[in-house]
């Protein structure tokens, strides 16, 4: 080796034979050495030597380490290939290097299995997992540099049984050039048997050069991409740029530049220490080693990706812009990117409980023991189950027993769209301004609706079930004559389902127009749609609500129990019934013994219905609460009718004057685990425990009167349902029935019907021509016939068109900066003179989506040449009305791109509900990226599009734009359209291609 006197650095050597010469040379010598080739033995120990490599031994090892400590594994196995790992050659300092950094940080590499290539097999890698098998469950194997050296390894896992759910991989996807696509990715098409291999492993990428760094450098500096140097070559490049960095930092904060360039200085200013390098960010250790972050990501089979998954990077703690040095820092530090990655929730642990081989865990005296136990319990079960069964035999065979079979469950859009929906005409005639599904969804709450064999649509109210339900005879007697009960103003009970091991269904027949909540307030208006006035509705709905309490306070029902305006139903005949009856009695025991739950996990009496239970109710309700006794609350039927009268009080309130009693909130029901019991205590204090309703001369003084007695705190006090009706029906005066005054009504409407008939029959006529014409501008006349006639449209090919694609540059700023009015104005504005541009110039337009336009030639009309020509006028006009027209309301121009492509294209109408005329076809593709590759205010066409202009077409003029980056495609030559010249125009007749176009275009 030749050394010349005053030189003070060392870049290299190239040669791994020269490395360790190399080093002995420049330490006896005093030279700053840079190494940017292969590992040299303990370098990362030794901060004598600069290493620049972005793929050392020490980088590869500080990223392994980071992931192993983020992910707690403390004991490893590494599988190395010398022959495999590329241009590290026959060096076996990389493996050592790794091995060394990992125990330093306190990595515990269990055992080291090393292969030779000629072993790299499937069935040749077996004897070797077997070792890794007995030793290890986090697995390092270096056997390539990219996903595709890994295949035969992962397909020998399998093999072996290593499945990945005990087993985690952790391989390296290192620097080549070009990229190469990952194992899984087989002529750019995924294929799922190969990434199933890969499932679960973790990848870890240098991708601190992309391959746009990689060419401008192959640019500036004339390389062949194709030599196997490139690497070396771009990591000299910076260690000349880091060397030259250093010495220029080191001499301010030296103030000379004589001490900077000195070796042993700049060793010292260069440890910890960080510059922007040609290429990022240029980090070196305490050692001077270069520590680059890479990118670490889990192969996701489910999602079918590459899933980010922990993110390293450099920890800014650790730089030091002085000579002093950090030797407690570790420069790479690591962040979970998803905390609820499904991967993070079946991680292997790197040693199982009980060993690897279970040596840990002798068991047998335990399974011995625990096994008498089971037996035990199994004889006791049994018993148990054979009495449980008797009693579910007894369940099963009441008609109040639903089986989840014969149950199908609604979501919400089926059901809207069937004839049971909801009527969203509660109470006035027009359509609500909110969609009816979110009117449904208010008026549904946590309810369900589905249909039941042999009876339809049905309403669900469904429960959490916590423990197994086992009915007891007073549950059951309630519910049997509940089911056997029909009454004209009693909402029918269907029955109780037990629909799956986590969820109770107590199921009732549907009701059309809503409930009474609903009708009071969320709808509005003050006349239904047949034209019946609010106030006779109301006074109907009192009475209904009237004699369905007299009805259950006569029968072996005896009381209610839990009277809200949300359990009283209206059916299509806008009759009132009265749903929930006795339910809540069971409700609340079933919830004090920790058999159910809301499916929201609130409580079961929600915090705006509280003020419709009477005080005793809720008083002995909190009590119960407070002892946790699981049992049923109990009430005489006198004191349960006086709670009936209290809740028919406050509903007869809000239905005279359409407001609450009380305001209460439902949106804090969640907040705490009060909220999950049968009501909440504190929601409950804010409810006045005595009711007083003042004079109001909008409503007569007996209602008053008779509203401040069904709230009194006497229970003696509160009238019957007998009572009250005498009282309302006084003075609410209704003496026909409901139904009566709705068939008046028909008869009266019966007379003009002839005449409306002829009315609408007209309107429908000028629709139906309003819809031809909206039709054919929407798709082609000859397609348009088809639908109308009941074909199905066929896909068309078409040889020879022209598809240009246009779209104004920064129009979404715009539009922030417009009222909403302007922007519709200059829409409309637009739209027009495009439409009439396009119409003039024979072509066709496909789509429009906001500002951008999709226009065809040759298209439904075919043509042979023309098309080209159609489209270039076309696009000139577009181009020259956009140079005059400005924005309504300021003097802003639009600027616009155009882009468009010649060749074959195939059309097509999506839908038939709402039919769309579409293109499609690589013509399409391509003409896309013509615009979106375009520059603002230049029709942008490829090169096939310019050959076919300049040979049928020369008076339209083109420049070239030189090659243009195009996704996916690659670089392709386009050209600029800029003007028309005629007289450069061919005067020949160019006929066109079918006998069905009788014109001649020049």
């Amino acid at each position: 080796m030749y050394y010349n006197n005053g030189v003070k650095t060392f870049f290299g050597p190239t040669c791994s034979v020269d490395l360790s010469i190399g080093a002995r040379f420049t330490n006896s010598n005093h030279l700053l050495q840079f190494n940017f080739f292969n590992e040299f033995k303990n370098e990362a120990f030794d901060a004598s030597i600069v290493q620049m490599s972005t793929e050392s031994a020490t980088n590869i090892a500080g990223n392994l380490y980071t992931v192993l400590s983020m992910l707690n594994w403390k004991k490893i196995c590494i599988i190395y290939c010398q022959e495999c790992m590329g241009r590290y050659g026959s060096s076996d300092e990389l493996l050592q290097t790794i091995q060394n950094v990992l125990l330093t940080n306190y990595i515990d590499v269990r055992i080291t299995v090393q292969i030779v290539k000629s072993d790299y097999t499937v069935d040749g890698l077996q004897p070797y997992l077997d070792k890794v098998k007995k030793n290890a469950r986090i697995v390092v194997p270096l056997l390539g540099r990219t996903t595709n050296d890994y295949l035969i390894y992962m397909q020998a896992i399998q093999k072996a049984g290593m499945n990945t759910t005990a087993y985690m991989n952790i391989i390296f996807n290192l620097l080549t050039y070009p990229s190469v696509p990952n194992a899984w990715m087989l002529n750019n098409v995924l294929d799922q048997k190969t990434m199933l291999l890969f499932d679960r492993t973790i990848v870890l990428t240098n991708n601190y050069y992309t391959d746009d760094t990689i060419k401008l450098f192959i640019k500036d500096f004339s390389i062949e991409y194709t030599d196997t140097r490139l690497f070396l070559y771009i990591q000299l490049y910076e260690s000349v740029y880091t060397y030259l960095t250093m010495i220029k930092k080191g001499s301010i904060f030296a103030n000379s530049v004589t001490t900077a360039v000195k070796e042993k200085y700049l060793k010292l200013f260069m440890r910890n220490n960080i510059l922007n390098g040609p290429y990022g960010l240029i980090y070196l250790d305490n050692t001077n080693q270069r520590n680059a972050a890479f990118k670490v990501e889990v192969v996701d089979a489910t999602s079918q990706s590459l899933q980010p998954f922990i993110n390293i990077s450099m920890d800014s703690a650790c730089v030091v812009n002085d000579v002093t040095g950090n030797s407690d820092c570790n420069a790479l530090k690591g962040a979970i990117l998803n905390k609820d990655a499904a991967i993070l929730q079946s991680l292997p642990m790197d040693m199982p409980s009980c060993g690897y081989q279970d040596e840990l865990c002798d068991q047998t005296g335990t399974i011995i023991i625990i096994g008498s136990v089971i037996a035990s319990v199994c004889i006791v079960t049994a018993v148990f189950v054979v009495i449980r069964k008797i009693r579910t035999g007894e369940t099963e065979s009441m008609p109040w027993a639903i089986q989840a079979e014969t149950i199908t469950v609604f979501s919400n859009g089926e059901y809207w769209r069937g004839e049971s929906t909801f009527s969203s005409h509660f109470v006035n005639g027009a359509a609500p301004k909110p969609p009816v599904i979110v009117q449904a969804k208010e008026l549904l709450k946590n309810r369900l609706v589905g249909s039941l064999d042999k009876i339809g649509t049905i309403l669900i109210d469904p429960y959490v079930l916590k423990e197994k339900m086992v009915f007891d005879k007073q549950d059951m007697d309630i519910l049997y004559n509940l089911r056997q009960t029909f009454q004209e103003n009693l909402h029918p009970f269907i029955g109780v389902c037990i629909y799956n091991p986590r969820e109770l269904y107590i199921i009732w027949s549907k009701a059309k127009r809503g409930n009474l909540e609903n009708f009071l307030f969320q709808s509005g208006g003050n006349t239904s749609s047949q034209g019946i006035p609010l106030e006779e509705l109301i006074n109907s709905y009192v009475r209904d609500l009237l004699k369905a309490l007299d009805y259950i306070h006569s029968s072996v029902l005896h009381y209610h129990g839990g009277l809200t305006p949300a359990n009283c139903w209206i059916d299509s005949h806008w009759i009132l019934k009265v749903g929930g009856c006795c339910m809540s009695r069971m409700l609340f025991k079933w919830k004090n013994m920790g058999l159910i739950g809301n499916v929201n996990d609130g409580p079961i009496i929600s915090n705006s219905e509280l003020h419709y239970y009477a005080p005793e109710l809720r008083k002995a309700i909190i009590n119960s609460m407070h002892h946790n006794r699981g049992e049923r609350l109990e009430f005489s039927t006198q004191e349960g009718r006086a709670q009936d009268m209290y809740s028919f009080g406050i509903i007869l309130y809000e239905m005279l004057f359409k407001k609450k009693a009380v305001q209460t909130d439902d949106s804090s029901e969640m907040n705490s685990e009060e909220d999950a019991q049968i009501l909440n205590p504190k929601f409950e204090a804010m409810v006045p425990n005595l009711m007083n309703f003042p004079v109001n001369h909008s409503v007569h003084s007996d209602l008053i009167s008779l509203m401040n007695k069904c709230v009194s705190e006497k229970l003696e006090n509160r009238p019957d349902p007998n009572m009250a009706r005498k009282i309302t029906d006084a003075t609410l005066k209704m003496p026909t029935s409901l139904v009566d005054h709705m068939m008046k009504k028909l008869e009266s409407h019966a007379l003009s019907l002839e005449e409306t008939v002829a009315d609408r029959l007209k309107e429908l006529e000028e629709e139906q021509k309003r819809a031809d014409t909206l039709l054919s501008e929407m798709i082609p006349k000859s397609i348009a016939d088809d639908i109308k006639n009941g074909k199905p449209p066929e896909a068309m090919h078409y040889e020879n068109t022209t598809i240009m694609y246009s779209d104004i540059v920064g129009f979404t700023s715009l539009c922030s900066k417009l009222e909403p009015m302007e922007v519709v104005n200059l829409l409309d504005g637009l739209a027009m003179n495009f439409d009439r541009i396009i119409t003039d110039n024979g072509c066709y337009k496909i789509e429009t989506i906001g500002d951008a336009y999709v226009v065809a030639a040759g298209i439904p009309i075919l043509s042979q040449i023309n098309h080209i020509k159609c489209i270039a006028n076309m696009t000139l006009q577009m181009r020259d009305f956009l140079d005059i027209y400005r924005v309504p309301g300021s003097q802003e121009k639009l600027r616009c791109r155009f882009g468009f492509h010649t060749g074959s294209s195939f059309s097509g109408v999506v839908g038939m509900k709402s039919p769309r005329f579409c293109v499609f076809g690589k013509t399409a593709q391509f003409a896309s990226k013509m615009e979106q590759t375009g520059i603002p205010e230049q029709i942008q066409l490829s090169l096939q599009a310019q050959q076919l202009l300049a040979k049928h077409f020369p008076e339209f003029i083109c420049e070239p734009r030189g090659g243009v980056r195009i996704d996916i495609i690659g670089t392709m030559l386009t050209y600029f359209l800029l003007r028309k010249d005629n007289s450069k125009k061919i005067m020949s007749t160019i006929p066109w291609a079918d006998d069905s176009d009788n014109i001649q275009i020049s």
